[in-house]
């Protein structure tokens, strides 16, 4: 009988991926490298990602984000050489993500390293795209992080406070939604988009405008916010130049805010946003 089947491998291993979040939100992840061991210990830690796709994806920016992958690496080989469970390791920054670990039968590390690229590496659909004449940002929209924050916020309160779900989306007056409405306050979440400044302004002025004139419609909201979400100044996807001229446009528009006895709150954390509107209510 020997011979009629395949010899099995004589060791086993256990891989898993990590995965960065390019755009802040998205839930788009992109498999950045992989990482296996076997049950010897011998183990590998490699980049998935090609340098080439890299600069496609991020042009100046790409050093940088090789230069993160290859932290995580790094910091992988740490955890893997102090024989640590690789089922509990987790990438240093926030915006990397790891998936479960998985085991299998295996002979060497670089068959468990293959599997683990062969199952879980994959390039989510991703939109990057250059900055871009003010005429052509303003038909795209702001890219989907003001409409990401809102839920982001909206569900985080109901997991905290069920009893809130109805003060979202509320519409006052007839034409005025209001993303949140409790206690006297009213508040409207937006975002901007560093790739996007003048169009997330556009659509903020639209927001602003509702708050604006809300009291007109009911005499008993005494304090309305304008909350706008900002990515954090070191997330790569975006350059330099680009974060400077948000927070131009952003502080500029401000002043508007300020005009209008509206409060403009800057956060780059929806946790943030969730307890105002909580203590609020």
């Amino acid at each position: 009988m020997e011979g009629m089947f395949p010899t099995l491998p004589k060791a086993s291993g256990e891989y898993k991926t990590i995965f960065i979040e390019p755009i802040a939100l998205s839930g788009e992840r992109i498999a950045a490298c992989a990482i296996a061991r076997l049950s010897t210990g011998e183990h590998k830690v490699m980049q998935t990602i090609p340098s080439a796709t890299l600069i496609c994806m991020y042009g100046a920016q790409a050093k940088a984000m090789e230069g993160l992958i290859r932290t995580v690496i790094n910091d992988a080989n740490a955890w893997l050489d102090n024989k640590l469970p690789l089922s509990e390791y987790q990438p240093p920054f926030s915006n990397t993500f790891s998936s479960e670990a998985y085991t299998l039968n295996a002979d060497s590390v670089d068959q468990v390293l293959k599997a683990s690229i062969q199952n879980t590496a994959s390039l989510a659909p991703v939109n990057f795209e250059e900055e871009e004449p003010e005429v052509v940002e303003t038909r795209r929209g702001s890219g989907g992080l003001a409409k990401r924050f809102v839920a982001k916020v909206k569900g985080s309160v109901i997991d905290l406070s069920p009893n809130l779900s109805k003060n979202f989306n509320v519409k006052i007056g007839g034409m005025h939604k209001y993303h949140f409405i409790g206690n006297g306050y009213a508040a409207n979440l937006g975002a901007m988009n560093p790739a996007m400044p003048y169009n997330s302004v556009n659509e903020a002025k639209r927001l602003l405008w509702d708050l604006a004139v809300v009291d007109q419609y009911d005499w008993t909201i005494e304090e309305q916010e304008l909350i706008i979400y900002m990515p954090e100044d070191d997330n790569i996807t975006y350059s330099k130049k680009q974060y400077e001229k948000a927070k131009d446009t952003l502080a500029r528009f401000e002043d508007e805010a300020d005009q209008k006895s509206i409060r403009l709150i800057t956060t780059s954390s929806s946790f943030s946003a969730r307890d105002r509107l909580i203590k609020a209510a």
